[in-house]
């Protein structure tokens, strides 16, 4: 007879493998009778789940195979792409054009593996993959697009201006811009999948943040450049420079020009004499006070005065459209370009022969600056930049890239600078460095700064400069400087110079020798006489302080300090002046980034010895020893050199 056990009287723990611990027995060996049930609820269903978990378990770690290889490979393509939105963005679309194959190969990829994971659409958590990875190959599409437009623009866009055929112009520059949104558009799309996905964003050299800003700087730009050239008519300032007497902002303004746009294409330019504005101008108007010492007003000629060439772009501009409004002309110009000689002389030589209407004899280099002389400057620009623009309208394929090249030569020494009205074009053109703009602190700066201008008072001067700074970095990260400015005049005369040293706000002098003493009054009683003061010059002028013993002068401009002083060496004779400085203070620490600016003035040729010291104990990564050196006979615009600390000597 077989007995059941209830399970109420089964000690829970009881297994048919264990012995039954809840019963107690004195026997040891006892075991319960073979005949003995005992129950307890079917196992099936657990096998059951363990068999499909496990199944499951083998399906996912396959699968997670397969998802770390598809991220492998579009994080790849990503990388190429972004990579190359670098290039296009802050470096030169030829260096995109290069690796055309490169991205057709990265979105060729994303389609493949696009096709092989549309399944994931159906988990919720994955559901954004299939879509990333289809507008990776659509970026890839759409970069190819821009740069197509991009390299129509480099070969075309000059004869299209030039040849009145700017409604295509318009056209490509429409086109660039709506490639650049989507552009915009798909990666702001890509980076928030990512994000959502809990990956990271493609890992391209520098921040993402950069890239974004950038795009839509462009974008702004071209919308803004868009409505420009689109006006029926509309005015640009054309303003010649003389280098051989330079101001702050670049040489002395020898005369301008009325560019007359219309429907993106060049239109006419007349060029008009500054002396014949300057008498519709008028006195009445206080110039700063090293002018002071030849003129008694300021006039148009000398309104170049500000480093920062925006601020000198705005007073000029200012200065014509008030003359003009005078005499009767209300023109209002949208921008101002600035150009020295030397674009004219590079213009002539990669033209040359040009041919004028009512000269007998073409113009080249040969004979540029004796035809100017026999026929006058404005009369001679007049007759010549339209023939300039007829001739860039037919340029050969070479001839457009040596031009091309001449421009980019004038942009990077400031002998060709730009400034707009409008703000989006205007902050372009700075971020760009073709407006001649003092050089932007970065926000946290750690380093040092060094500007550099003069201005030639009452002379023309034919100046050898050579520039020497050493610096040092103390223990405690303050930076002391020694600036060596030698002079050697070449000319037949006293050269006289108002020379100014922008450096950090902030800064200290120390001490300064080899400077001209020079006290320099009023000319006139100007508060008697009635003259205004201008605004701008005031605020610089309000923070000046002079010392009584070697007449150096202390202020403030642009958010820079300034060491202002005079140097006047006499003919065939060199001079120097010394200067030391206590600069910014750094932090120390190891991979600390030191970074150092220098800019000159426009038609300013100059060469440059820089050394740069660090603390004791440390080093420089870039030298591998504790002394970094830069030297350059001819000192760009702008130079910025980055350098980092290391421990040990």
């Amino acid at each position: 007879m077989k007995h059941k056990l209830t399970r109420k009287n089964i000690d829970s723990r009881i297994s048919d493998v264990r012995k039954p611990r809840g019963v107690r027995m004195h026997r040891e060996n006892w075991q319960p009778a073979s005949a003995l049930e005992i129950e307890r609820p079917q196992r099936r269903i657990h096998k059951v789940v363990a068999v499909i978990a496990a199944a499951l378990g083998i399906i996912l770690i396959a699968y997670a195979g397969y998802l770390w290889a598809v991220k492998n490979r579009t994080e790849a393509s990503a990388n190429v792409l972004f990579g190359n939105l670098r290039y296009l963005l802050f470096n030169s679309s030829e260096q995109l054009s290069a690796g055309r194959e490169e991205i057709r190969a990265a979105g060729n990829n994303t389609e493949s593996v696009s096709t092989s994971v549309s399944p994931l659409k159906l988990l919720p958590f994955l559901r954004e993959v299939p879509n990333s990875i289809s507008q990776i190959g659509q970026l890839a599409s759409a970069l190819i697009a821009v740069d197509n437009s991009f390299a129509l623009l480099r070969n075309e866009g000059l004869g299209l201006f030039f040849g009145g055929n700017g409604q295509e112009l318009v056209s490509i520059l429409k086109d660039t811009d709506a490639g650049l949104k989507q552009v915009s558009g798909l990666s702001d799309s890509i980076r928030e999948t990512a994000e959502k996905l809990g990956t990271t964003p493609p890992n391209v050299e520098g921040s993402y943040l950069a890239l974004g800003t950038e795009l839509r700087r462009q974008t702004d730009m071209l919308d803004a450049l868009i409505a420009l050239l689109e006006r029926p008519e509309s005015h640009v300032l054309l303003v010649f420079e003389d280098t051989s007497v330079l101001r702050p902002g670049g040489g002395r303004i020898t005369a301008y020009g009325d560019l007359n746009l219309g429907n993106g294409s060049f239109k006419s330019v007349e060029v008009r004499s500054v002396s014949a504005a300057e008498k519709s101008l008028g006195d009445g108007l206080v110039p700063p006070i090293p002018l002071q010492l030849q003129e008694t007003s300021w006039k148009i000629r000398d309104a170049n005065w500000f480093f920062d060439f925006p601020s000198s772009a705005a007073k000029v501009k200012s200065f014509i459209e008030t003359a003009e409004s005078d005499s009767g002309n209300t023109t209002q110009y949208t921008g101002v370009i600035a150009i020295t000689p030397d674009v004219l002389t590079d213009i002539v030589r990669s033209l040359s022969p040009i041919q004028v209407d009512g000269l007998k004899k073409p113009i080249t280099e040969a004979n540029f600056v004796s035809e100017t002389k026999r026929l006058g400057y404005e009369r001679l620009m007049n007759m010549l930049l339209p023939a300039i623009a007829a001739r860039i309208h037919s340029l050969s394929g070479a001839e457009k890239g040596a031009l091309a090249g001449s421009l980019a030569n004038w942009i990077t020494n400031r002998e060709a600078r730009l400034y707009f009205m409008d703000p989006a074009l205007q902050s372009y053109v700075l971020n760009s460095d073709w407006g001649g703009g003092v050089w932007p602190l970065p926000d946290n700066f750690s380093g040092d700064y060094l500007g550099f201008a003069r201005a030639d008072i009452g002379t023309k001067s034919s100046l050898q400069e050579t520039l020497g700074l050493r610096s040092q970095i103390g223990a405690d990260g303050s930076v002391r400087n020694d600036l060596t400015i030698v002079q050697t005049n070449n000319g037949g005369t006293i050269s006289q110079d108002f020379m100014q040293v922008f450096v950090p706000s902030g800064s200290h002098l120390v001490q300064i020798a080899g400077n001209t003493y020079k006290k320099v009054s009023p000319p006139v009683n100007y508060k008697r006489l009635g003259y205004s003061v201008d605004s701008d010059v005031a605020v610089i002028e309000g923070t000046r302080t002079v010392d009584a013993v070697d007449y150096a002068e202390s202020y403030q401009a642009f958010g820079r300090g300034v060491f202002g002083f005079w140097l006047s060496p006499q003919p065939r004779v060199t001079r120097t002046a010394t200067l030391t400085y206590d600069s910014s203070r750094i932090k120390i620490s190891d991979g600390t980034r030191y970074e150092f600016a220098v800019e000159r003035q426009p038609g300013e040729d100059a060469s440059l010895n820089y050394s740069v010291e660090a603390p004791p104990g440390w080093h420089w990564r870039e030298s591998g020893k504790p002394v970094f050196y830069y030297n350059t006979d001819h000192l760009p615009g702008r130079t910025v050199i980055n350098l980092t600390l290391e421990q040990g000597d």
